[in-house]
């Protein structure tokens, strides 16, 4: 299944990238970019190389985020992959996302990447996936 999952950076999702019809919501893989945020209601791919640098992102949130989200790895790959669901985007949000996209190697939007990471990744962390981290984090590893 590891083709069908994006790997981030230069050849990313757009080699595997199918046609798809204008009316269906398509993917976008975006680079880098602090100056490009996602809009309310969208859900962002956040993918990480490794586990440490996803711990990092954690240990730069605030303790007290309202942010849905959920983990899941590509066991092949040892790839990570964080869905966040932007509600409503605001101060707290923002910072959210640029310390995300600080320490991930990129981010995608995509209803259909999405289910492809849901049918074939390891689900890791079910909920509050960020938040759990930052709390392990924050605590200096006492509580895992």
């Amino acid at each position: 299944f590891g083709s069908n999952l994006p790997e981030g950076g230069p050849r990313g999702p757009k080699e595997n990238r199918q046609p798809s019809p204008a009316s269906e919501k398509t993917e976008a893989h975006k680079p880098k970019d602090p100056n490009v945020l996602p809009g309310d209601g969208e859900n962002v791919i956040y993918i990480f190389r490794d586990f440490s640098q996803l711990c990092l992102a954690a240990a730069h949130m605030p303790l007290q985020l309202s942010l849905r989200n959920v983990l899941y790895k590509d066991e092949k790959k040892g790839i990570y992959y964080l869905i966040v669901h932007y509600k409503k985007m605001d101060r707290r949000m923002r910072y959210a996302v640029s310390v995300l996209s600080q320490y991930s190697e990129s981010w995608a939007i995509g209803e259909r990447l999405e289910l492809i990471i849901q049918e074939h990744g390891r689900l890791v962390l079910k909920a509050r996936a960020i938040q759990k981290l930052a709390e392990i984090e924050q605590s200096g590893g006492q509580d895992a």
